[in-house]
């Protein structure tokens, strides 16, 4: 399991005050959860940043960034099988599965596999290229 990129939550206008590298490599929406992600690379220490933007009151992080703010959201790691993943941390008592779907991300791939978690007050999220 590597470490693939950090989630980030705020307001678009907010994304310049995290920027770590020297620009956005890419965006989508995301319809799943009602986010707009914006994504960008530091080369230097080999890992994306995924801003995470709310489109509306009806996003997954609407909530969260109004009740902290914007700040880190989430850690994502790559792993070899997701279906895998999902029934070993299930299985675990102090992992509590948020849910899971499909997306397609470009610059990490293509489609991905992705689930969330939560843990000790962090999200985890576990991603896997889809090879299909």
């Amino acid at each position: 399991m590597k470490l693939h990129h950090i989630g980030i939550v705020c307001k678009k206008d907010d994304i310049n005050n995290f920027l770590f590298s020297d620009k956005i490599e890419e965006s989508i929406v995301d319809k799943n959860q009602n986010n707009n992600l914006f994504f960008s690379y530091d080369k230097n220490k080999n890992i994306w940043i995924e801003f995470v933007c709310p489109i509306n009151e009806k996003s997954t992080v609407y909530n969260y960034l109004k009740k902290k703010g914007p700040g880190l959201h989430h850690l994502g790691y790559e792993v070899n099988d997701i279906e895998l993943t999902i029934n070993k941390y299930k299985e675990k008592n102090n992992f509590i599965f948020i849910n899971k779907y499909i997306i397609n991300i470009p610059c990490f791939g293509g489609a991905i596999r992705t689930a969330f978690f939560f843990n000790n007050n962090v999200i985890l999220e576990f991603l896997s290229i889809d090879e299909k």
